[in-house]
């Protein structure tokens, strides 16, 4: 009897032990400070342009301070997207510190005027800019809040700014009645696949507006704060929208993706494309059979075109974008001039300068080749090449040192495209081999930390390393959200079973 005695005790003593260290068992734990610190600390690990070393991080009662240092506002600013967008995570308070090589006043201000001028959305903005020991300050007028905020992302894209200060004025426009002005954001927030419209209320008063009520995510609560800045708001303010997870629960998301008729799809995705300046005045035809989203017509850069796909994907009840738009800018220049603008993007940029990086061009098209060490700084380059006026396409041939090993890389920010690609795993993230068993149980906390995934609808099995994924989801932004928790789980690879159901009327 004593030694089963012993015996039982040392099996309670491992059931305990493997509740309390198991990746499982957090699932079912309460997201405490200390949790929500070290999935933080553990998301930065995977952004290859945040130094997740140089990164502090404390949370006390859900808020996630942030500390340390980065050498460009892009990194600092995806730094707070990546700890705004776990599970719990109630706000954000982002005092990382940004130290740029240092640029001198004159240069600094030539190089983001020629930003400026290069963008094919922001080339006819007429913007003013001063910089003082990288301080740099935009002033000038523009039409709406969306260029504004445009002309801001290009200016903290180029290597050297340390803060932007945005006077840029938004030229007012006749006054419109605050009923006007609350359905444009109501049906702003309702097209939108990542936001839960039945949660948020929007009060309107003299073009001030308040929104109320709560979100999933804090990722979520800046996406409705982007929303409302729509024609005539002099103001938004967001103090009352509080966040919680259970705006995330399943019931509100069976609710939110009901099918909608391809009459009102087209009507929606018109609408998103209006309050993109990218693609504003290029007006691509739109069609819509049984959820499939086909744009065609002329654009006049590649940017306008890859901006348009981008939004048309992210409009509730959208199953399939076919971007059939046809690049045709306005003035093809000279190989040699083209060639010379691409390249002095990818020096003046913040985040690839470093890379050696060599541009060709023949008739509108550009050719990138040479070697870097991620997916992040590839996929970036592309990017950067794509948003210069007068490039029709973009062949990417540049390789990647450690192109063995993939997962995931979702570019943050609003005016940020996704591309559903490949990135180098940090070497350092898995010490040990993994079993399936290990992988598989990675696989479900990563799901149950994700405010993008209801971790019920995803079914995980893993065999030889492999992670299959099953289940009835709700949109392609939680099956991409699922696939990248996968790798990220320690999955060599990842076989997508999922099927996408919008449900009915």
């Amino acid at each position: 009897m004593k030694h089963l005695s012993i015996f039982l005790r040392s099996v309670v003593c491992l059931v305990f032990c493997w509740l309390t260290l198991s990746p499982l068992a957090a699932q079912q734990s309460p997201a405490t400070d200390k949790n929500i610190t070290s999935k933080v600390e553990t998301e930065l690990t995977w952004q290859m342009n945040v130094p997740a070393d140089d990164i502090d991080v404390q949370t006390n009662e859900g808020i996630v301070m942030l500390e340390g240092r980065v050498d460009n506002l892009l990194a600092k600013e995806r730094a707070a997207n990546v700890a705004g967008a776990i599970r719990n995570v109630r706000g954000v308070v982002n005092e990382i510190s940004v130290m740029p090589p240092y640029v001198p006043n004159d240069k600094l201000v030539a190089d983001i005027t020629q930003a400026l001028l290069v963008d094919p959305a922001t080339d006819s903005y007429e913007i003013l800019v001063k910089a003082n020991m990288g301080d740099v300050t935009l002033s000038g007028t523009v039409e709406s809040w969306t260029e504004k905020n445009l002309s801001e992302y290009v200016a903290k894209s180029v290597r050297g700014v340390k803060s932007i200060k945005n006077d840029i004025d938004v030229r007012s426009v006749a006054d419109r009645p605050d009923n006007e002005i609350k359905m444009d954001i109501e049906q702003a927030i309702s097209n939108d696949i990542r936001l839960y419209p039945r949660t948020v209320n929007v009060n309107v008063r003299n073009g001030y507006v308040t929104l109320s009520g709560t979100v999933g995510s804090w990722n979520d609560l800046l996406l409705a704060r982007n929303h409302s800045w729509v024609a005539g708001v002099a103001n938004v303010d967001s103090k009352l929208l509080t966040i919680d997870a259970w705006a995330d629960n399943s019931n509100l998301r069976n609710k939110r993706f009901v099918m909608r008729t391809d009459k009102e799809i087209r009507s929606a995705v018109n609408d998103a494309l209006l309050y993109d300046p990218r693609v504003l005045s290029f007006k691509p035809d739109i069609s819509v059979d049984e959820g499939v989203v086909t744009l065609s017509g002329t654009v006049s850069s590649l940017s306008a075109k890859r901006a348009a796909g981008s939004d048309a994907q992210n409009v509730v009840g959208v199953v399939l974008v076919k971007n059939n738009l046809k690049v045709r800018p306005a003035n093809v220049p000279a190989d040699s001039t083209l060639r010379t603008r691409v390249d002095d993007a990818l020096h003046r940029s913040a985040e690839v300068d470093h890379l050696a990086v060599n541009v060709a061009a023949r008739n509108g098209k550009i050719y990138l080749n040479g070697l870097v060490d991620n997916y992040f700084e590839l996929y970036r380059a592309e990017a950067i090449a794509a948003n210069v006026k007068g490039v029709k396409e973009v062949v990417n041939n540049i390789g990647v040192t450690y192109s063995k090993d993939y997962g995931f890389y979702y570019p943050n920010g609003i005016f940020d495209h996704y591309y559903p690609s490949p990135f180098t795993r940090p070497g350092s993230y898995y010490s040990y081999p993994l079993s399936d068993a290990q992988i598989k149980e990675n696989i479900e906390d990563e799901l149950w930390w994700s405010p993008f995934v209801n971790e019920s609808d995803v079914t995980v099995t893993v065999l030889g390393k492999v992670a299959t994924l099953t289940g009835s989801i709700d949109s392609w932004r939680e099956r991409n959200a699922a696939i990248e928790n996968a790798y990220e789980g320690g999955a060599y690879s990842v076989i997508d079973k999922m099927f996408i159901d919008y449900g009915t009327n």
